[in-house]
């Protein structure tokens, strides 16, 4: 299967997060959702990894990073990896740290990404993941918003 270009992988992160954004806070009882985009950029790369797969058959990496930022204060962050693609749709979380990071970033590693030590896990899939109970809600319940809403965030052309 060809890899969709770095624009339908843009177009297609901006829907998954623009989802997550439309599910009410307290319909995610139990779920680090419920933050977002705070402290759930790991749940995140999995539901937007299996969104991708759906929508074109690519599995994508799971890219789990450990200290990083200019000081190596960050903790922890996961986005995901397709070919030398990244797939970032949380990073904006660490605004606040002084990081001007978009809420969604398609494209090669950026400097910030590369002060992470990474490890790469491949198949991100929620599905691929033991134990997804939490998780399958989550998603079932972002996909439920995709499908009332897709349409709305396309570009006319594609309605």
């Amino acid at each position: 299967m060809a890899v969709p270009d770095q624009h339908t992988l843009y177009l297609l992160a901006r829907q998954c997060r623009r989802a997550i954004e439309a599910v009410p806070r307290e319909e995610f009882i139990g779920s680090v959702f419920r933050d977002f985009p705070a402290g759930c950029c790991g749940d995140t790369s999995n539901v937007l990894a299996t969104y991708l797969f759906e929508k074109t058959g690519v599995i994508a990496d799971y890219c789990a990073g450990r200290d990083g930022g200019t000081d190596h204060e960050i903790y922890s962050h996961a986005w995901l990896q397709i070919n030398n693609l990244i797939i970032d749709i949380t990073a904006d979380q660490f605004q606040d740290r002084g990081y001007p990071l978009d809420p969604v970033y398609v494209g090669p590693a950026t400097d910030w990404h590369k002060t992470f030590d990474v490890t790469v896990e491949p198949d991100a899939r929620h599905t691929s993941i033991k134990d997804v109970n939490w998780l399958e809600v989550a998603w079932q319940r972002i996909m439920a918003e995709m499908a009332a809403t897709e349409h709305h965030w396309l570009p006319r052309s594609e309605w």
